[in-house]
């Protein structure tokens, strides 16, 4: 069997700077943006920053275990833990948060099971070692599974199954659904194909969870394509889609420089701040965009109710020549009989 490449130990730490601030920005950025532009009601708009909060945990969770920023080890176990926690909090939760789609294609008994047996999964994650029972470390921590392992991933598996059923049912169902649901069953499935290679297939086939972190990160891809089905419709001006899209690939470059080409502390320093001040202006980008698609909006609902009036009174317009039709018909008639 062919040997997976070692990764280098400052590589390792580079990409979960990278990949942890990534998602962290990446999110809040979304986040603003769907509250902002999207004509979702005020609940799935709560519902998709919590989604996003468990995304950005999950991801900051893996990223203090693997740089090992808790020196003793019961904190290093309890953090693997965690995160782990995290993990399958964020599979139930996105199971659920797809109800938000269409309230009207919920699988109540389903759900009910499936969050029965999920909190009793995070609980033994959490508090026991049927789960996780301890970790080796190499260049990252390695968990070592108990009993229950087998169970933990086939309920994820079962999960992530049920939730794909469930977006291409209401694709099937709901036509009006189908240019945003295909982006949830895309972003479902690159998140899937990416923990199934990097916390599945490889761990099974060379026994090593040293890529797992990149499972971890993909998930802000499914944020990300989420992000683009809800919004998609609003953005009016397509200058405003591409603004967007260079903003994140801006945040994309900056980021990998300040975790792999900055030695100096004072550097660093100063390519943080300037993080920050990027990512104000970026808030206020995402405003402007707001803005912009509002007044479009509100613009197109006036000349919907424009055409409505202008059609109205094209309709008035007809009955008043018809009327005024008749009355000279009868009076043509009247005054003939008269004579």
């Amino acid at each position: 069997m062919v040997s997976l490449p070692i990764l280098d130990s400052i590589f390792i730490k580079n990409f979960n700077i990278f990949g942890t601030i990534f998602v962290l920005v990446v999110g809040i950025l979304l986040g603003l943006l769907v509250y902002l532009a999207s004509s979702e009601n005020i609940r799935f708009k709560r519902r998709f920053f919590i989604l996003i909060l468990f995304n950005t945990l999950w991801a900051l969770s893996s990223f203090l275990t693997n740089i090992g920023v808790f020196q003793n080890e019961t904190f290093t176990l309890y953090s693997l833990k965690i995160t782990f926690f995290l993990g399958i909090l964020f599979s139930i939760y996105y199971y659920l948060f797809i109800n938000e789609i269409n309230h009207a294609f919920k699988f109540y008994v389903v759900d009910k099971v499936i969050v029965f047996f999920g909190i009793i999964i995070a609980y033994l994650t959490l508090f026991s070692d049927y789960i996780i029972s301890d970790f080796n470390k190499n260049n990252i921590i390695n968990p070592i599974f108990g009993d229950l392992r087998n169970f933990f991933f086939f309920f994820v598996f079962i999960v992530i199954l049920i939730s794909i059923y469930k977006l291409i049912y209401i694709y099937i169902k709901k036509k009006s659904l189908r240019d945003k649901i295909k982006y949830f069953i895309i972003g479902t499935l690159l998140f899937v194909v990416a923990n199934l290679i990097f916390n599945g297939v490889i761990p099974f086939l060379y026994d090593t969870y040293e890529y797992y972190y990149f499972g971890v990160y993909s998930s802000i891809f499914l944020i990300i394509l989420i992000t683009n089905g809800v919004v998609k419709k609003n953005l009016f001006a397509i200058q405003n889609a591409y603004s967007f899209l260079m903003l994140v690939l801006l945040y994309g470059v900056f980021i990998f420089d300040l975790a792999s080409f900055t030695n100096s502390s004072k550097m660093f320093e100063f390519k943080v701040v300037s993080l920050l001040i990027i990512f104000l202006l970026s808030v206020i980008l995402i405003k402007a965009i707001a803005n912009n698609i509002n007044y479009l909006k509100e613009l197109e609902e006036k000349s919907k109710l424009q055409l409505e009036v202008n059609k109205k009174l094209t309709q008035s317009y007809k009955k008043l020549k018809e009327v005024d039709k008749a009355k000279s018909e009868f009076v043509s008639i009247t005054s003939h009989q008269l004579r």
